[in-house]
């Protein structure tokens, strides 16, 4: 049975445990007592995690400069009966970014980088194409607020054990090109963090692991942390599960943005350090207002965020927790891992969530929002709701067909192209092998709809999708999700002569066992150059048989992935040499299949 649209929009971010509370957890004593949080919280988690089938989870719950709580529930390894514990280390993902950023405002605040330079001054050798003339820099403060322009990922071989160092990922990045103008919108990149990791290596002359170790986190005190697991270690790693059965180890060569390990007890330490002020005055190495500018919004007010916040290293909007003035925020993936950290700055307190289960992701957004609210009524005495509000289902309103009509068309993001077209009075559509009715509930927000079993209507209020404009093109903006996800209309241009010669089925030079690529041809579908392909990316057991990316010829040899949002922007290259046609994209190669003789190549889609 297919996931429900709400389970399917929740994973797409990010991509009967034994419960035991005494030995594996410890409590600090504090200004303000937080044992009947830390009770109730105990309480919710153990029931949840059971619900949700979650094997293990570790805890920590700060206020100022004290860990007030960390703990453990369930199992690190259900095979040995090992239990999760607040010294149990998993694996943070994209928690990792937080680490990086903070190594890179600390050689700032020594004079030894510039935020607002040009990445080019710091780091000799990168280079990237652009066709994007006139545009702002690319400068450390983009990369550390995911504004860069760079593509999200460079894939091939990302995955792979036996991966290139960050220093020849800098030179592949020669061949590729820029996905937008530098400083105009935020789109969450792998790379940037990677370049930011081999900025650290050339500043400390130590390969990434060594100097994060070295320079940032002993001196922080997180004594098991590290970005390279070593075999003293490995006996500490909570095993990862997926579907309650137990996850074989992977390997990333984005160490700077998803490498890191580490526990409940090093983290809670860590934010110690970030909500309860610097160190003694001999021993401090960020300055108080260097920690301050680490929650500043970065690039506000961009149309083209549609009012996304972020800071340097931390997301600034998409939960708030009431009670609280603002509300910073941070999570990861390393599948089958799950984390997250959530902090409320003015208030001082913070709360580390780790996982070993890949079905923890939502429990994560739960549970820390619920321990924020029950350590604010503690700390403040405000009286909160702990339950989350349900959505109020809004009324269908008329719009006039014209209007409608106006909405219909082709949209793309995550790569994807996909019709979007009128029946009767609403709007139809298919996204990912979902198909959806879209519902006017205003003149320009529309409500999903899905038909289950093809008898019984689920509407999902709480994701809308507005529909706006910014710098003159049409975008239907999703809401409701941690961060807006904005489907870009498409006007499909004209196919320059030399791209529909090449469309046809192609094969795959540089195969890796990670992503498995197949299936590959490029067609004309709705009037778009569309480059269609079945998909597996084996860390994530993710599975599409049919992706079908709509392309915008730039040029005769180049056509961009249309869309504002992840994975969209990249470049395909298009090279003709020796009668054979390649085609080129985020480090993987493609050559052209030939047709065999007597073959009838069949007719474009229309």
């Amino acid at each position: 049975m297919k996931k429900s649209f709400g389970s399917f929009l929740f994973s797409a971010f990010l991509l009967f445990p034994l419960l035991t509370f005494g030995n594996s957890s410890k409590t600090v004593p504090a200004e303000v007592d937080y044992s009947t949080a830390v009770e109730q919280l105990k309480i919710y988690v153990s029931r949840e995690m059971e619900k949700a089938n979650v094997k293990g989870l570790s805890m920590a719950l700060v206020d100022g400069d004290q860990v007030v709580w960390a703990g453990g529930f369930g199992y690190a390894n259900t095979e040995q009966k090992l239990p999760a514990q607040a010294d149990t280390l998993y694996q943070i993902g994209g928690l990792s970014r937080v680490f990086t950023a903070l190594e890179i405002l600390k050689l700032s605040e020594q004079g030894k980088l510039g935020l607002d330079t040009s990445l080019r001054r710091s780091l000799p050798g990168f280079s990237i194409h652009s066709r994007f003339h006139g545009a702002k820099r690319v400068t450390l403060r983009s990369l550390l607020a995911q504004h860069s322009g760079l593509p999200c990922f460079f894939s091939q071989g990302m995955w792979e054990e036996d991966h290139q160092s960050l220093e020849q990922l800098v030179d592949d990045l020669r061949e590729e090109y820029l996905t937008a103008p530098p400083q105009t919108l935020y789109r969450y990149s792998y790379l940037d963090y990677d370049l930011l990791g081999r900025i650290i290596e050339l500043q400390t002359r130590k390969p990434f692991a060594k100097a994060m170790r070295k320079e940032l986190l002993e001196p922080l005190g997180m004594e098991t942390s590290t970005f390279q697991m070593n075999p003293f270690l490995k006996p500490w790693l909570a095993k990862g599960y997926r579907g309650g059965k137990e996850v074989p180890p992977i390997y990333s060569r984005d160490v700077p943005m998803l490498g890191m390990v580490s526990n409940a007890d090093d983290l809670g330490c860590f934010l110690t350090f970030l909500l309860g002020g610097p160190f003694e005055e001999e021993d401090a190495f960020l300055k108080p207002e260097t920690l301050e500018e680490v929650f500043e919004p970065q690039y506000p007010d961009l149309d083209s965020d549609f009012g996304l916040k972020v800071g340097l290293g931390w997301m600034l909007s998409g939960q708030d927790i009431e009670g609280a003035e603002m509300t910073a925020w941070q999570d990861g993936s390393f599948p089958p891992y799950m984390s997250r950290m959530v902090v409320l700055p003015h208030e001082k307190l913070g709360v580390v969530f780790l996982s070993n289960s890949q079905e923890a992701a939502k429990l994560g957004n739960d549970a820390t929002a619920r321990a924020l609210k029950l350590m604010l009524q503690a700390k403040t005495g405000q009286k909160l709701s702990l339950e989350k509000p349900k959505p109020e289902k809004p009324k269908p309103v008329q719009i006039p067909a014209e209007i409608l009509d106006s909405y219909t068309g082709l949209y793309s993001a995550f790569g994807q192209a996909t019709p979007i077209t009128r029946n009767g009075d609403h709007l139809t559509g298919k996204f990912f092998d979902y198909q959806f009715d879209l519902i006017p509930i205003g003149e320009k927000l529309l409500m999903p709809r899905f038909t289950f079993l093809f008898l019984f209507p689920i509407d999902f209020p709480q994701f809308p999708l507005e529909l706006t404009e910014v710098d003159g093109q049409q975008v239907a903006v999703l809401r409701g999700l941690p961060f807006p996800i904005p489907l870009l209309k498409i006007t499909p241009p004209e196919i320059p002569e030399a791209w529909k010669a090449r469309l046809g089925a192609y094969s795959l030079d540089d195969p890796d066992e990670q992503i498995v690529l197949s299936n590959i041809s490029l067609e004309i579908r709705n009037g778009l150059l569309t480059a269609v392909s079945k998909l597996e990316i084996k860390p994530f057991e993710f599975k599409a048989d049919h992706l079908a990316s709509g392309l915008l010829p730039v040029s005769d040899n180049d056509a961009v992935i249309a869309g504002l949002f992840y994975g969209d922007g990249g470049t395909l290259h298009a090279l003709d040499e020796d009668g054979q046609t390649h085609i080129f994209y985020s480090g993987y190669g493609f050559t052209k299949k030939a047709v065999p003789q007597g073959t009838i190549t069949p007719s474009p889609t229309p």
